[in-house]
């Protein structure tokens, strides 16, 4: 795919309904599938485009999986079944898996549960060469919970046998069992984990937080009710001044209320999100705090001490009306991001800020962070 060179391709058999699922699950998973091999070869190839014109490659060694039940093996296992080509030809050569030597296009190595609608990855460096005519079983249970929460982590035991060695020097391995709306989330892991080179305890982890974050690939209900895609409605936001201002603010109280949170595990922390009101009501030792949020002025600083800035300015009215009353909140967090490049805030009780010239009961309206402000809530 795009040039590059991966190994054996193999003739392929009665694998159409395994490419239909494929195919079906890049869409479902926010793609448009611009390119396919198909069924008559695999590994199979995709080549997805995701929303904001992102391009995904994808290899697929896609295996069928079954309920047998049979050979002595419990009734509660699924079996994915590692086959390509003649068993003649199974032990007449190695089987490499094929990766992108540049890192770009993704490997997965995908047992297809049809009827449960449900694929489980294997480990595409594990399964490096594939173990021809080997099986790997999955039980019921884990295709179950997969279905109900859409992504399942999981280790299964790998014990050596009489013919090979232990495939993990772990004594496991990572098994992720995904629905088919999570397929590009699953692709976007395996190319990262490869070029990580996560051994299975690592694996695990990092597939345990894949699950966790909302698919990337999923368009955002705005991109359809506003027709952009998310890439366009980002330069959007980055050509408006206003517009980006405005965002500005938003992304610092998204900050300022996880930073709370995790300072303040005991504390409740509402934000109120209404006019004429403070973004925080932050609840701690039954004591209840208003807490404004601001993002300290990106090109000034005191002209004494180099300080940051923040400005406590509404943006219409005369000089009174602009002006806060000294209620309006308690307590102001400055967002040093604009000046620091880091998420990290200061904050001041406005009972110790300067007021306004001939306005005692309005706050000023330029206030220097120096190091009377504090970087935890005050009073906490």
């Amino acid at each position: 795919m795009a040039g590059r060179s991966y190994a054996n391709a193999y003739r392929s058999r009665g694998k159409d309904d395994l490419a239909v699922w494929l195919r079906d699950a890049a869409e479902a998973s926010g793609g448009t599938v611009l390119s396919e091999s198909g069924a008559g070869v695999s590994p199979m190839h995709l080549g997805i485009r995701l929303p904001g014109d992102e391009r995904l490659g994808a290899m697929v060694y896609a295996f069928r999986s079954k309920s047998l039940g049979t050979g002595g093996r419990p009734e509660d296992e699924y079996e994915i079944q590692v086959r390509l080509m003649s068993e003649s030809a199974w032990e007449d050569w190695e089987h490499p898996v094929g990766f992108d030597p540049a890192g770009v296009d993704a490997t997965a190595v995908i047992g297809i549960q049809l009827d449960a609608g449900i694929g489980v990855a294997l480990d595409p460096r594990l399964y490096d060469p594939l173990p021809m005519g080997n099986s790997v079983q999955v039980r019921h249970h884990d295709i179950a919970v997969a279905q109900e929460g859409g992504w399942h982590v999981w280790e299964r035991g790998n014990a050596p046998g009489t013919r090979r060695e232990a495939r993990s020097a772990q004594g496991f391995e990572t098994c992720i069992a995904f629905r088919s709306e999570r397929l590009v989330d699953l692709l976007r892991f395996e190319r990262d984990a490869r070029e990580l080179e996560l051994d299975q305890a690592l694996r695990h982890q990092a597939a345990v937080r894949a699950g966790q974050r909302p698919s990337e690939g999923l368009r955002h209900s705005l991109e359809d009710e506003w027709g952009l895609n998310a890439h366009e409605i980002l330069d959007l936001i980055a050509d408006r001044r206003r517009l980006g201002t405005a965002v500005k603010g938003g992304v610092a109280e998204l900050h300022l209320e996880r930073h709370l949170r995790e300072h303040l595990p005991e504390a409740r922390v509402i934000p109120l999100d209404k006019d004429a009101q403070p973004d925080f009501e932050v609840v701690v030792d039954g004591e209840s705090l208003r807490v404004e949020c601001k993002n300290v002025l990106s090109t000034r600083t005191d002209p004494a001490t180099g300080a940051p800035l923040v400005e406590l300015w509404k943006t219409r009215g005369s000089v009174p009306g602009r002006l806060y009353d000294t209620d309006a909140f308690d307590v102001v967090a400055a967002c040093l991001y604009p000046q620091t490049h880091a998420w990290e805030f200061r904050f001041k009780r406005t009972a110790d800020m300067p007021r306004y010239p001939d306005y005692p009961d309005k706050l000023h309206n330029f206030h220097t962070v120096d190091e009377t402000w504090q970087p935890t809530l005050p009073g906490t």
